[in-house]
């Protein structure tokens, strides 16, 4: 193999190690970060606060926004809320359609699946920032 080709071997392989890396090691903290905040969109506090931080509004603007977004919000998470309620109905159905198929094993992946995301368990009262 000449020098020319092992040099560039070396430099592909040093580029899919750092694309490996990259998508294993940065790529799934960024996503949880995402994650969270679109989560925290989910209350009443964590969409007005959301919403103020993606408009930036000016001091004139402040007062008039905030009212807005105050009886947004609270109409937001009533519909998250609504949802919430409709996904652990929904998990419910499902598990009782699979309980007598799947084995131990499968059903505590399942539950282990649905818990982290929060399909089955309330969020606590208010998740606030």
């Amino acid at each position: 193999m000449s020098l020319k080709c092992k040099t560039t071997l070396i430099i592909v392989i040093t580029l899919i190690i750092g694309i490996l890396i990259g998508t294993f090691l940065v790529a799934p903290p960024i996503a949880r970060q995402r994650i969270r905040k679109i989560a925290k969109m989910r209350h009443r506090e964590g969409f007005i606060r959301g919403l103020e931080q993606l408009i930036e509004p000016t001091d004139a603007q402040q007062d008039s926004i905030r009212i807005i977004l105050v009886r947004y919000g609270e109409r937001f998470e009533g519909v998250f809320e609504r949802q919430r309620k409709e996904i652990i109905a929904l998990m419910d159905s499902l598990r009782q359609q699979l309980d007598p198929i799947l084995t131990d094993e499968q059903k505590a992946r399942l539950e282990r699946v649905a818990r982290r995301a929060r399909c089955l368990r309330p969020p606590p009262p208010h998740e606030h920032p």
